[in-house]
Formats: C-alpha cells, structure tokens, sequence
C-alpha cells in the first residue's frame, strides 16, 4: 500500500513540538541546470538545526534571502561559545523516496527564518 504523505507538503509545526530551533550551520545551496550540471549560481541557503526536544538535527532550505545572520556572525558567536536561535517562517516538511537510499527521507523548506531571544 502506497504511502498517503509521500510528496505532500506538511506544516512542520504539526511534527515539531516547539517552534524555536538552535541555529548550528549555514552554508550556500547551489543550483543545478536541466542537465543536472552545476551552475556554481547561489540558489538559497541551508540551515542546520538542532530540535530543542528531543536534540534531533535537521537542514532546512531557505530561498536566497538578506539573511538575518551571516555564517561568518554564527561561526564567531560559536566560537564565543554563544548559542543562536530562531524560528521558522511558514516551514513545510515533504517526505519522498530516495530512491539510492531506497527509504523515504524529509525535505524540509521554509520562506525565512527570524533570530530570537531565549533563555536556554
């Protein structure tokens, strides 16, 4: 029986128990032409996060935006032993089967994502 969730888009807020996320990584997210070539062009950014619950790690895609923080700021609060956190804006979770990995993995993306304060 095949699976009623595969390649729908689902609210994260419906699968995470808390909406704020400790920040750990930025990087860029590059983008690809039909052929499946890189194009070496900045599509977005992908962000590492930590669940605060249950210390889960998951990357969220973020399109190209002004980030709020540039990874070059969270590597140096990280080396000041500071924590960031943030909350996702308007963030979808799409299951599907990866096919090398034969399993059904997540891809979670989101609009942006804003810096806020927290007394963990």
């Amino acid at each position: 029986m095949a699976s009623l969730v595969i390649n729908k888009s689902i609210p994260l807020s419906n699968v995470l128990s808390e909406d704020v996320l400790l920040l750990m990584g930025i990087v860029e997210t590059k983008g690809y032409d039909a052929t499946g070539q890189p194009t070496g062009e900045t599509v977005g950014y992908t962000l590492t996060l930590v669940e605060l619950s249950g210390f889960q790690r998951i990357r969220v895609k973020v399109p190209k935006i002004k980030l709020p923080i540039t990874p070059e700021e969270l590597k140096e609060k990280s080396s000041n032993q500071e924590r960031v956190f943030i909350e996702l804006e308007d963030a979808c979770l799409k299951p599907y089967f990866n096919s090398r990995t034969k399993s059904v993995e997540d891809s979670i993306t989101a609009k942006d994502f804003i810096i806020v304060d927290s007394k963990f």
